[in-house]
């Protein structure tokens, strides 16, 4: 699997969007608001606004960030969810963006891990 984007999370943990994701998933269910804005999971993965504990996945989380998508999306939240590996001795956590795409809100059921808000 090829690496489309490659990135860091705020606690140093790699964070890869593999090719056939973005163009296979992201892209095919969400192309009108995902076209052009690949960087913006980027940007969402490093710089969240909320990180919240997946509901379904015990092994996911959800980087959410407002105001980084443009055009009609631009006030909406951008949700990346990623799915973390289990960690193997002597190796550092990996995780694996499964998609990403625009939210009015944050699921209530997500308890939230990390907040800029009370990060300050």
């Amino acid at each position: 699997m090829s690496e489309y984007l490659r990135c860091t999370d705020l606690w140093g943990r790699q964070i890869v969007l593999h090719d056939d994701t973005w163009h296979n998933h992201v892209l095919a269910d969400h192309s009108g608001t995902m076209a052009g804005n690949e960087f913006a999971i980027e940007h969402v993965v490093a710089d969240p606004d909320y990180v919240t504990q997946d509901v379904d996945h015990p092994s996911g989380q959800n980087y959410y960030g407002r105001n980084v998508l443009s055009g009609v999306y631009g006030q909406h939240f951008l949700k990346v969810c990623v799915r973390f590996q289990p960690i193997v001795p002597g190796q550092r956590r990996v995780g694996t963006v499964v998609t990403a795409y625009p939210t009015f809100t944050i699921k209530r059921a997500e308890n939230v891990r990390w907040s800029r808000r009370t990060s300050r």
